[in-house]
């Protein structure tokens, strides 16, 4: 993988993973634990999971199934990000922003992006 290409899909992991892991312990854990404490909790996932990113990165992609995988999940997290977010930004009024990008942008970048995956792969396997 490019190195830039790389840094930015481990920063975007990192990015995503720190948001899902504190949301998912504000909503697992009591409410007497502190919010320090989650946030730290959440930081070390987010940081082991950027790590895994970075490590599993490292070596050369092997096989169109492999494109079809990091075209799907990169895609399908920044259709998720944008959905997500971005009701929230443009209209934070709106209640049911969010929806966007759990029922249609994510689902429909993950698939966009594992035809994309898929093609270059197969493309790239011709040379």
């Amino acid at each position: 993988m490019h190195p830039i290409l790389r840094i930015l899909f481990v920063i975007v992991v990192a990015i995503l993973g720190n948001l899902a892991f504190q949301i998912l312990f504000a909503v697992m854990l009591p409410a007497a634990v502190p919010a320090l404490l989650t946030y730290f909790a959440a930081l070390g996932c987010a940081i082991l999971a950027a790590r895994f990113a970075w490590v599993k990165t490292a070596s050369p992609l092997s096989g169109v199934l492999a494109y079809i995988l990091v075209g799907a999940v990169g895609t399908g997290a920044v259709g998720f990000a944008i959905g997500f977010f971005g009701p929230m930004i443009v209209v934070p009024e709106s209640n049911q922003g969010p929806l966007l990008g759990i029922l249609y942008t994510g689902p429909l970048g993950f698939v966009l992006g594992a035809i994309g995956g898929g093609i270059y792969g197969l493309t790239r396997g011709r040379r």
